[in-house]
């Protein structure tokens, strides 16, 4: 069920048809609550499998491997997925931000990826895959816009979105005048369409009612604040503010920096595009023989943008403007307004230190070590590495919590997130050095130094995000060596009688448990791993390793608590002051006969003993000297 794509009803029709047969033999009654039926055992439910949730399972795992292991079929997903994310107008990854509704997106197994999310309150974040960005400060995506009016219909959005494919549009700034403040009426009314370096879907002309509809939700969406005059531009509500650094979706006519204007032109013949440019050019002041001449023109004198070459590329500084051109020259009808540079994100780096770095850059070789620790009471875990130069001459070390599901969260995933964050240090800045990695992981070592590339299904097994993203920085180093060294030497050997990368590991596991300590449960996802290719994650937390139990605790768990809470009419007091971690690893440990009688048994689906009786077996109570058991 990898590929399939059935609908809700499609899957309910299937359970039944198996549930109708299946469950009366397992001696589950079949008017069970299909909450505890399919609840996960963490709650004490059957763990019976759901048609919807394998679909879903099979469908995640299946995208994960292919798009981890960069083989053809995941560069056919990358595909698709750009296709929809064009069709749909959506800004936002359609994966990666599955809440939105876009009644417009077609049917198909993307879609159906994307529903699962939405029902498991999860995200698919993947690396690199194109998503159109805001133009200009204010810029918004005008399917998302239209999606989020109230008491839209799905027609109306499939119509408004085929004058937004038929005018080649994925912004507001797309269809704006060059000052940002209102919509020209040749693109409410299809008169006019843009020019793109996408490749855009063939799109035939929309009708007359769907050009209404687009006008209408434009207005609602994004003028409703005006009144409308028939044959007047559309002004908006909220202008738009400076053009942004971003890959253009649209070309406007002309674009300008600071000492050039650029006029677009495409060849009738062969479609090529380019662009005349025009430099900003100040002539030599007139001699004093010129001035008393009849015909002198003091504008010949003054400022121009006077054509000099062809280009093919704008540079990224342009912004679109309007211009006027004649007679060779160009003449800009609005100033040049250099773009906001992107943000860069400040990280904090409490644990960072350093010491005398220069001797790292001349050392022969470079010593590097990691470490990490978990708790396993809590699953806190942190990591903690350092490069250093021989005798410890000079060094630099950091250490940071790792934030993940507490309940999944293992030694050997933070061991890798420690050589991870250490490769991603050491590539920044000595990638062609000589070094010796060392990590006291003998299963790590032995596993990135094994010379067989993984294949799929080995990514998605247990840490097979980290496994993708360490494999990738490893091809960029030519002189590195992974080691094994012992941990915890010092429990039982003076420190002076280490050798000198067990010392470091010493230090690393000191700085690794001090990070973890200090963990705290994150409110917010965590930051996806640079080069993992694809990563999911169930309610903001990481799901790294058994993908099957993650997916049907995310899909049965909020069911079965509600009906938990509501049976045993329980506060949320109550339901958090039970260990269910101690039932759950009961359950796991049993038969599964013997783990389905605990699941009726804990949700009263058990013969009491007023039913036992009636078969001429022992009817009383086993916990009180009730002479028949009623509950």
């Amino acid at each position: 069920m990898s590929l399939t794509s059935f609908n809700e009803n499609q899957c309910k029709d299937l359970s039944i048809r198996i549930e109708r047969t299946v469950l009366p033999k397992m001696g589950i009654n079949s008017r069970t609550s299909r909450a505890v039926v399919y609840g996960p055992p963490l709650l004490g439910g059957m763990n019976f499998p759901c048609i919807a949730t394998i679909q879903d399972r099979l469908g995640l795992v299946n995208i994960l491997k292919h798009l981890r292991h960069d083989s053809e079929i995941g560069t056919e997903i990358r595909t698709l997925l750009s296709a929809h994310q064009l069709h749909t107008g959506a800004m936002s990854p359609l994966l990666d931000d599955p809440m939105l509704e876009l009644p417009h997106m077609k049917n198909g197994w993307i879609n159906s990826i994307r529903n699962g999310l939405r029902r498991l309150g999860g995200q698919l974040w993947i690396e690199d895959l194109w998503t159109p960005e805001r133009q200009r400060v204010g810029d918004v995506s005008l399917m998302e816009a239209f999606c989020r009016l109230p008491r839209v219909k799905p027609r109306e959005i499939k119509d408004a979105n085929h004058c937004r494919l038929f005018l080649r549009a994925i912004t507001l700034s797309d269809i704006t005048d060059m000052n940002g403040d209102c919509i020209p009426l040749e693109y409410l009314e299809g008169r006019a369409r843009l020019d793109s370096p996408l490749l855009w879907p063939r799109q035939p002309q929309p009708t007359k009612k769907m050009w209404t509809t687009f006008r209408r939700l434009i207005r609602e969406a994004f003028c409703s604040d005006h009144n409308f005059r028939r044959g007047e531009p559309y002004e908006l509500d909220s202008p738009l503010g400076r053009w942004r650094h971003a890959p253009v979706h649209s070309y406007h006519d002309a674009y300008r920096t600071d000492d050039r204007l650029y006029l677009k032109c495409r060849c009738d013949i062969t479609g090529a595009l380019s662009f005349q440019c025009f430099e900003h050019t100040t002539p030599p002041p007139p001699s004093p023989s010129e001035y008393e001449q009849e015909d002198f023109d003091v504008n010949e004198y003054e400022a121009r943008y006077l054509r000099v070459d062809d280009v093919t590329s704008l540079p990224t500084a342009a912004h679109p403007i309007d211009i006027e051109v004649y007679d060779g020259e160009a003449v800009p009808l609005q100033p040049y307004t250099a773009p906001n540079p992107p943000a860069q994100p400040t990280v904090s780096r409490p644990y960072y230190s350093e010491h005398n770095t220069a001797a790292l850059d001349t050392a022969p070789v470079l010593t590097a070590v990691s470490d990490g620790s978990v708790d396993p009471v809590t699953g806190a875990t942190g990591y903690s590495w350092i490069i250093a130069a021989p005798e410890k001459a000079g060094y630099m070390t950091d250490a940071e919590p790792i934030y993940s599901d507490p309940r999944t969260m293992t030694s050997y995933r933070a061991e890798l997130h420690g050589l991870y964050k250490l490769l991603s240090s050491l590539k920044t800045n000595y990638r062609t050095r000589r070094i010796e990695l060392w990590c006291d992981s003998e299963s790590a070592i032995d596993l990135l130094n094994n010379p067989t590339e993984p294949t799929p299904e080995e990514l998605t097994k247990a840490e097979g995000d980290l496994l993708t993203a360490i494999k990738r920085l490893l091809r960029q180093f030519p002189t590195i060596t992974l080691k094994h060294v012992r941990g915890h030497q010092l429990k039982h050997t003076r420190w002076a009688n280490l050798s000198f990368e067990a010392q470091l590991n010493e230090d690393c596991d000191s700085a690794a448990k001090t990070a973890m300590r200090a963990s705290t449960p994150p409110t917010t996802r965590p930051e996806p791993i640079a080069g993992s290719r694809a990563q999911l994650f169930l309610n903001n937390l990481l799901v790294s390793t058994d993908y099957k139990n993650a997916i049907s605790c995310a899909a049965h768990y909020p069911a079965l608590r509600e009906r938990m809470m509501d049976h045993f009419a329980w506060t949320a007091a109550d339901f958090n002051s039970i260990n269910f971690d101690a039932i759950e690893s009961v359950k796991r440990k049993l038969p599964y006969n013997q783990s389905l009688q605990i699941s009726k048994m804990l949700h009263h689906y058990s013969n009491t003993g007023k039913w036992r009786r009636k078969y001429g077996e022992e009817g009383g109570c086993p916990s009180c000297d009730e002479e028949i058991e009623t509950h």
